[in-house]
């Protein structure tokens, strides 16, 4: 009896982590997603304005479009922001959304981890729905100071090429043997 409680908690955390991937909301239901697994690893903040840049958007994100969140882009744009690879976890970005003259501000902060954090490979990602309107995004702290330059990112092509070269080295890396 002691043995069974004892490993339900463990149990039930193996039952409950699943697949990585857990199935994404419909549009109606879903207003922000984020977390610390991104298949984008440099920074990039972007507006999404049409369904062809959502998916594409998710694919380099997800890998594939499987579990794509539903976006009504007649009434709604999305918002999202990659803080890239980091070396440990606890990372977030916080949203400000809000009215002004000219349409949508939408003001960004990263979190950074406070005390101890994981030593783990981490890429942290928030995004966020908005209505449809001009979208400002201003980088507040950390975010203020990401190159420009990386602001979009690789084009998906040389994303696709290092995500090769790294599924390579990974294939030679586990075909080594150690004794």
């Amino acid at each position: 009896m002691k043995m069974t409680a004892f490993l339900l908690p463990f149990v039930i955390a193996l039952a409950s982590a699943g697949s990585a991937r857990a199935a994404q909301p419909p549009a109606a239901e879903w207003q922000k997603l984020s977390g610390q697994h991104s298949g984008i690893a440099v920074f990039r903040a972007v507006v999404v304005q049409d369904a062809g840049a959502w998916q594409r958007l998710w694919e380099d994100h997800q890998g594939s479009l499987d579990d794509l969140p539903e976006v009504d882009f007649s009434r709604e744009r999305v918002v999202a922001v990659f803080l890239g690879l980091r070396h440990t976890g606890g990372h977030s970005v916080d949203f400000d959304v809000r009215a002004a003259r000219e349409g949508i501000v939408v003001d960004y902060e990263v979190r950074k981890p406070k005390g101890f954090a994981a030593s783990v490979m981490s890429a942290p990602f928030a995004i966020v729905k908005v209505p449809a309107a001009p979208i400002r995004m201003v980088a507040k702290g950390e975010a203020a100071n990401a190159p420009r330059a990386l602001e979009n990112g690789p084009a998906p092509s040389r994303m696709n090429e290092a995500k090769k070269r790294l599924e390579n080295l990974q294939e030679r890396f586990e075909s080594l043997k150690f004794d």
